[in-house]
């Protein structure tokens, strides 16, 4: 497809639509893919593979093309069905159908959400949904523990902050230290994201990534602190 588009777009043809890929979910035996979503923010264009738990072969797949919550569950509208077996392929229609087996609208909503902008609560469900259904939660419990550290990592800013506020100013401006808290202020941040993605690539306790940079700049702060006092 990138090929194909590339050349496209050399030879100065019609470029292709932007379309929106949908996201994927896995609830137990189902794996389910939403194209998209419509203006009320209900799923539309879902499709649901259910799958052997022994063998994984396909059992079941469904096309709704349209999902609302109910009391318990889903209501599907407009589903084909395609059973599969050894005694061949079974296809019908269906206008409206329940399926109970299908995470609720909030996690639905978190799947189809960066993790950053989900709060912390939506993202501790999430987490424990995606850990219930044997999926790595890494990023998104990354960003959980990156949010439940904030306020630490703040408190521990404000300390860092002492040394500037009670030392001495005569021996350098007012400038100097400015810069000098600029700098502390992007050596968190890049040591915070180079941490972040260096767990995600060799597997780190996702509590490590988050807490190492406020740890590092904690002992900074004491030993920073220690020559003042």
């Amino acid at each position: 497809f990138a090929e194909q588009y590339k050349s496209q777009l050399q030879s100065g043809e019609a470029t292709f639509k932007k379309v929106k890929s949908g996201y994927w979910l896995r609830d137990n035996n189902n794996f389910i893919h939403v194209e998209a979503e419509e203006a009320e923010g209900r799923p539309g264009g879902v499709w649901i593979f259910n799958v052997d738990a022994a063998s994984l072969e396909l059992k079941q797949s469904l096309r709704a093309e349209t999902m609302v919550p109910i009391k318990e569950g889903w209501q599907l509208s407009d589903v084909d069905i395609v059973n599969l077996s050894m005694s061949g392929i079974d296809r019908q229609h269906v206008r409206i159908m329940p399926w109970e087996a299908l995470p609720e609208r909030a996690l639905l909503t978190a799947a189809s959400t960066r993790p950053e902008e989900l709060s912390a609560y939506a993202l501790f469900r999430y987490v424990a949904y995606l850990k219930r259904s044997s999926v790595q939660a890494l990023v998104y419990e990354q960003v959980l523990y990156a949010k439940l550290v904030m306020p630490l990592t703040v408190a521990v800013m404000v300390l860092l902050a002492f040394p500037f506020v009670f030392g001495s100013l005569r021996s350098a401006g007012i400038g100097h230290y400015v810069f000098i808290g600029a700098c502390i202020g992007i050596g968190f941040h890049l040591i915070n994201e180079l941490l972040r993605y260096s767990g995600l690539v060799y597997g780190l306790p996702p509590l490590l990534s988050a807490l190492a940079p406020t740890l590092l700049f904690f002992i900074v702060a004491v030993l920073a602190l220690r020559r003042i006092f």
